[in-house]
């Protein structure tokens, strides 16, 4: 669940790397998702592995759902 905001890095693929709100919404993102995942090892919820497993499958998940939807509009 730390990764569920991933999908947000697309809508704001279009934007100039230096534009404000694109910076500030992939920190947060990755920032949650890191947090999440650290925290989920430190309290002893999970292994790094799973948590390594589940970053891997959301990364994964989103470039697929990318490359099927997003690409064909364009």
């Amino acid at each position: 669940m730390g990764w569920m905001f991933l999908p947000l890095l697309i809508a704001i693929k279009d934007r100039k790397i230096k534009d404000p709100l694109r910076i500030i919404i992939t920190v947060l993102v990755v920032g949650w998702g890191l947090f999440v995942g650290l925290s989920r090892i430190a309290v002893g919820a999970h292994y790094a592995s799973d948590v390594l497993f589940s970053t891997g499958a959301a990364t994964i998940i989103t470039i697929f759902f990318y490359s099927k939807f997003y690409n064909k509009r364009e």
